[in-house]
């Protein structure tokens, strides 16, 4: 996740009662595709497009019709603009996050993802420049001449020489990113309530198969740990390998009888979970060993 969004769940996850820490872990590679074409090449080739998938009998893609849209759409607010405004003028537009800045005009479209896409591709065509936080129109130019970034969608299914032909392109850029992690308290993890994580990750959007994989490592360190302290209160002092290897020797079953749970875990992993329940009060150490407190 990014830094942001690592700040942010961490904050949460905080107000919940389990604080943890941002860690950068490590970087990966993210890639980035656009297709970039003129809005008239671009929106004649979507057209015919739509026209061949129905003439084949084939769905036409609610894809493809979104990606016509927004293009047609974008192609009328840039044309918009050209109306309204002449080259010097200040656009009421200063980002995404917000519509007005400082020339206190409300744009005449409601849609800010198409005004912010035109603004972007005036900009892209050397039509617009910011200058002191605003955006100044430089010239007009025809809607249909400018090249607009799209979706690499756009172009599935098509062959490469008639994307050419319209001069059509795409790129990708690959760029090298940290991958932010955060890192629990142990006694955030081992108490930790999985109902109340639930609804937490409802309210943070958490990606659901990120998510998913959290709340399956909680679940299970709080398993281990649980029957790690169990074998020390039945056993008395033990070394790492002996709870590993009593772990190994055994099963954890079901209140219902019906599962049975084994336990296959490293000498290293398993000092790691001793560690952790000493931290928080719940054994203690006595040179090799570990005892229940």
């Amino acid at each position: 996740m990014t830094l942001e969004e690592a700040l942010r769940i961490r904050g949460a996850f905080k107000e919940a009662g389990m604080p943890a820490q941002v860690r950068d872990m490590t970087t990966v590679l993210e890639q980035m595709t656009f297709v970039m074409g003129t809005i008239g090449s671009t929106r004649s080739l979507l057209k015919e497009r739509l026209a061949q998938l129905e003439e084949e009998d084939e769905d036409a893609g609610s894809l493809q019709v979104t990606n016509l849209e927004i293009v047609e759409k974008v192609a009328g607010v840039i044309a918009g603009i050209m109306e309204r405004y002449k080259p010097g003028d200040p656009l009421p537009w200063t980002g995404l996050s917000g519509i007005g800045g400082e020339t206190g005009r409300q744009p005449p479209w409601k849609d800010k993802m198409q005004w912010f896409i035109a603004i972007s591709t005036l900009k892209g065509n050397g039509l617009a420049r910011e200058e002191d936080g605003r955006v100044i129109l430089q010239k007009h130019a025809d809607p249909g001449s400018l090249v607009m970034a799209l979706p690499e969608d756009i172009i599935e299914g098509i062959d490469p020489e008639i994307l050419k032909d319209r001069g059509i392109t795409a790129n990708m850029t690959v760029s090298s990113v940290p991958e932010y992690r955060l890192l629990f308290d142990p006694r955030a993890i081992l108490e930790a309530d999985l109902e109340n994580i639930d609804d937490l990750a409802v309210q943070l959007d958490l990606d659901p198969d990120t998510y998913a994989a959290f709340r399956e490592a909680v679940f299970l360190k709080q398993l281990v740990a649980t029957r790690v302290q169990e074998i020390i209160e039945e056993c008395g002092t033990l070394a790492p390998e002996e709870v590993a290897r009593i772990l190994k020797e055994s099963v954890v079953e079901d209140p219902d009888g019906i599962w049975t749970i084994s336990l296959n875990l490293s000498t290293e992993f398993v000092k790691g979970v001793l560690d952790d329940l000493r931290k928080i009060g719940l054994l203690s150490k006595k040179g090799t060993g570990f005892r229940a407190v």
